[in-house]
């Protein structure tokens, strides 16, 4: 966990750096995607945006509040950093938690707000990542073998389940990525 507000604004900096070391600019996308950006950005833009505003107060279903929910996150963060995950695989896992606490009918305690964040990791770098986390590693590196294996594997169904199967998500990564490159020209 982080200790201090200084721990915490330098694992955020140094997120925000490798937001910006992974954004091109648009001349430099193969012209596949800059077209991609230039026709489809806008409407992906609204569609991000819709999404964003139908999570609305998902956490008042449950006993776990903002305060807990932002300590989540920025323990996600040190293990996005120490796994060198991009930042998109942050974003999406944060994205995929909070989907999972609207979708959840079942009042969750505090106590599986870990497993919670935990699997939903484990989900993101399973869609993002060249090599993404391995049930055995976040059992033995990631919960240090507090979280039973079997438990994670189920919790992981559950989500997606509950998730109707749907883990492709458009993140604030690709959000910030269509809207910096919204304007640019192609290059001919």
């Amino acid at each position: 966990m982080l200790r201090n507000s200084k721990e915490v604004r330098g694992v955020a900096k140094s997120l925000q750096e490798k937001v910006k070391t992974e954004l091109k600019p648009l001349t430099e996308l193969p012209t596949n995607t800059q077209q991609y950006c230039q026709t489809y950005g806008s409407g992906v833009v609204a569609q991000c945006e819709e999404q964003r505003s139908v999570l609305g107060p998902f956490l008042n279903a449950h006993d776990i509040d903002k305060q807990l929910r932002a300590r989540m996150l920025d323990w996600m963060i040190e293990v996005t950093s120490s796994y060198k995950f991009t930042a998109k695989t942050y974003f999406a896992s944060a994205y995929l938690m909070d989907r999972y606490f609207l979708a959840e009918q079942n009042r969750l305690p505090i106590t599986r707000l870990h497993i919670v964040g935990v699997v939903s990791m484990l989900l993101a770098t399973k869609m993002d990542e060249v090599f993404p986390l391995k049930v055995k590693t976040v059992y033995e590196k990631i919960v240090h073998k507090k979280i039973d294996k079997r438990e994670l594997v189920e919790m992981e169904a559950r989500m997606v389940e509950k998730l109707d199967f749907d883990l492709n998500v458009w993140s604030f990564h690709e959000l910030a990525l269509l809207k910096l490159h919204e304007g640019f020209p192609l290059k001919n």
